[in-house]
């Protein structure tokens, strides 16, 4: 789980979670200098309360990982289908009937577009519900406009 944590982590996520990383090697250090495997009766005690810390951690990044794939996929079904598409051995059509059409499928792009950025906002929510962190932050606000720059791309 730690080295997950360490390895997935985005340049964009990482002062994100800067204290929790830090709580993590607080809590690791001890077995690393300290604690001698073969002889120690705090083995137990250590292994329980480093797990504890690590899998928090891992959860937060889960969650951030797991919305940011959400809102991939969210934009990803946008892509799928053009807007206007040419049909073989489709005939001429009349410019009132194809700005007719074209209106409604504008109107269905729209719609659909606008039930995703509900979700985008919802997912972005939940990312900053899990870390706990202030919506002011430039930590924060770099991580928002990292996920505004995908939807833009």
């Amino acid at each position: 789980m730690y080295n997950a944590v360490l390895t997935e982590l985005l340049p964009v996520e990482e002062p994100l979670l800067e204290d929790r990383i830090a709580k993590m090697d607080q809590a690791l250090s001890p077995g690393l200098t300290e604690l001698k495997w073969k002889n120690e009766d705090d083995i137990p005690n250590f292994i329980e309360g480093t797990m504890k810390v690590v899998s928090d951690v891992s959860g937060v990044v889960d969650i951030m990982k797991n919305n940011l794939r959400s809102v991939s996929g969210i934009l990803s079904q946008w892509c799928k289908e053009p807007i206007v598409a040419r049909q073989k051995g489709a005939k001429p059509m009349a410019l009132d009937e194809f700005d007719l059409k074209h209106k409604e499928r504008v109107g269905m792009r729209m719609m659909t577009q606008s039930e995703g950025g509900k979700e985008i906002h919802k997912f972005v929510k939940d990312s900053s519900e899990a870390l706990k962190v202030s919506k002011v932050a430039s930590n924060w606000k770099a991580y928002v406009d990292f996920v505004s720059n995908i939807v833009i791309e």
